[in-house]
């Protein structure tokens, strides 16, 4: 279970570091919202800009901090986690299982709180507070006893996949900002 937590928040921190590549030889015209796979979202405002790169790279650097300094509380979780898996105790996994919970709330609303004038960041945001809760989710049920393996599965497929999906967009964000114009 241990394996899988760890993975579960080095995915979360992957998600925006791991696109530091490099960008292949791109013109700007090729990568466009439009050509980007448009996740389904709530309705989004009309005052937000679309194929900014201005905006898309300063609403992509805020969402980016934001994501690196939760990674050390992450982490601070983590190791609380495994001194009470250790111990195997059960009011310490309680209280690690609240943290969690409050952590994903806190980073939720920090997410909500980072003002956002492009319409392509707001997806990412969207769909990293959608796979933040999903985590969450998935590592409590890991946490229980008795979990359910059929479950575990079903959200572990899930988690993969929208993180995927959070990772392909993210590269292609990337290399419209790295695109010189």
């Amino acid at each position: 279970m241990k394996k899988i937590l760890i993975t579960i928040f080095c995915l979360s921190t992957f998600a925006l570091t791991a696109c530091n590549e490099k960008p292949t030889e791109v013109k700007t015209s090729e990568i466009t919202s439009d050509r980007i796979p448009n996740p389904i979202v709530p309705t989004v405002l009309t005052n937000l800009s679309n194929n900014n790169v201005a905006d898309i790279r300063s609403d992509f650097q805020s969402v980016q901090s934001l994501m690196t300094n939760m990674a050390t509380e992450s982490n601070r979780i983590e190791k609380q986690f495994e001194g009470a898996a250790a111990k195997g105790d059960a009011a310490a996994i309680n209280e690690v299982k609240t943290a969690l919970r409050d952590l994903t709330s806190q980073i939720n609303q920090s997410l909500d709180d980072l003002p956002i004038n492009s319409h392509e960041v707001y997806i990412v945001r969207y769909k990293l507070k959608q796979l933040n809760k999903l985590h969450a989710d998935l590592i409590i049920l890991e946490m229980e006893p008795n979990s359910d393996p059929a479950k575990l599965a079903e959200l572990t497929a899930e988690s993969e996949k929208q993180q995927q999906q959070i990772q392909e967009y993210i590269m292609q964000l990337q290399q419209l900002i790295n695109t010189p114009q």
